[in-house]
C-alpha cells in the first residue's frame, strides 16, 4: 500500500512511502518504535490497543514485527503517539 502523511500545520497531504507488507525490516522497524513510543502515551498496551480500535493481539503482532497495519491503522497509532506515519516507519 501507498502511505500518506497529512501535515496540519499547511493542511497538507504528501506521499510518505510504498509499503511492501513482505519487507520484514519495515515491519521490525515499526514494531520496535510502537515499543518505544507507546509508553510515552501514559495508556498501557491494552489501553492503546482500544484507543486504536485493534485488539490486543494484533497489537502483539505489531510489536514482534510479524504483521503490518494497514494505512487506516497507522494513521489512527500516529494519531495517539502524536507522530507522523513516517515516524512510526522510520529506523530510529
Amino acid at each position: 500500500g501507498t502511505v500518506y502523511d497529512y501535515d496540519a500545520m499547511d493542511n497538507s497531504v504528501r506521499l510518505v512511502d510504498t509499503i511492501d507488507p513482505s519487507d520484514e525490516s519495515l515491519k521490525k522497524s515499526f514494531g520496535a518504535n510502537l515499543q518505544k513510543m507507546i509508553p510515552f502515551t501514559g495508556l498501557t498496551k491494552s489501553e492503546f490497543a482500544e484507543q486504536a480500535g485493534i485488539t490486543n493481539t494484533m497489537l502483539s503482532r505489531y510489536i514482534r514485527g510479524n504483521s503490518s497495519p494497514s494505512i487506516t491503522v497507522a494513521r489512527r497509532l500516529a494519531c495517539i503517539l502524536r507522530c507522523s506515519v513516517d515516524d512510526l516507519f522510520d529506523n530510529l
